[in-house]
């Protein structure tokens, strides 16, 4: 079953391992790096049903109407002092696949709601988990877990929802591939990782960045720990805002929500 989906990212230095059905491919990926994956080694899921979130949440995906995979990396040294920009790397690398639709091209039909939520036109269309693999103070390797609701079956029950959400197929207009789309995704994370850590990246991702000049709050569970204007990304990936007095703070990645005040 994997030979269609490999036949379909030829020419991208991927291998895969492809499941019918699976609990969590970010699992079965963290198990694979430890057991010798190869950079880039991805997990593919046709259904899932423990995904695994921010925050601990959990979510099924239905059998073809949705993507959901994990793409292992082994980082180097420099790269791995900059993990956090892991997720705005596969968060990019989404919405620049996403150009080729032309219902989508039109300014900000997509954006990237820090630290891990892809929208369009202001809905979640996607979500990103990163989880690393630690041997004493070295990274040996990160786990880039991506789900993106493809079909109009893979939003879940609005009374389930923490943020509206949405799904490719009904903001293109058109029935969309998911091997196709899967290729430009990964076909532009590679080409992404290629500038991780120069100036054009932190440009690229600032340019998609949701809210940016507006005031918001960012949220613990339900708890306010800080509001301001969203400012910009940091070097690292951190979140900067502008407080009451005009100066600038940095937000951290961590269990946090970003919403409009």
């Amino acid at each position: 079953m994997a030979d269609e989906l490999e036949n379909r990212l030829v020419g991208l230095p991927i291998q895969v391992r492809r499941y019918s059905s699976i609990t969590s491919s970010n699992d079965a990926a963290l198990d694979w790096a430890m057991h010798g994956s190869p950079d880039y080694g991805l997990v593919f899921a046709d259904h899932q049903s423990a995904g695994r979130g921010r925050l601990n949440h959990t979510w099924v995906t239905q059998p073809g109407a949705a993507l959901a995979f994990s793409l292992i990396l082994h980082p180097k040294p420099t790269e791995a002092k900059m993990a956090s920009l892991f997720s705005p790397l596969a968060a990019l690398a989404l919405c620049e696949a996403l150009e080729k639709y032309p219902a989508l091209r039109r300014p900000k039909s997509f954006e990237i709601k820090w630290p891990n939520d892809v929208l369009i036109h202001g809905r979640k269309v996607a979500g990103v988990l990163v989880e690393s693999i630690w041997l004493g103070n070295k990274m040996h390797s990160a786990v880039i877990g991506m789900g993106v609701n493809i079909k109009p079956e893979s939003i879940p029950p609005a009374k389930e929802l923490a943020f509206p959400a949405t799904c490719v197929e009904t903001e293109a207009g058109l029935t969309v591939d998911r091997f196709d789309l899967l290729h430009d995704i990964l076909e532009r994370l590679v080409a992404l990782r290629a500038v991780l850590l120069e100036k054009e990246f932190i440009a690229r991702y600032e340019h998609l960045l949701a809210y940016k000049g507006q005031k918001v709050n960012i949220m613990d569970e339900k708890r306010i720990t800080a509001s301001g204007i969203v400012a910009g990304i940091a070097p690292n990936g951190d979140l900067l805002l502008e407080d009451e007095t005009g100066q600038t703070v940095t937000t951290i990645a961590g269990d946090v929500h970003l919403r409009p005040s």
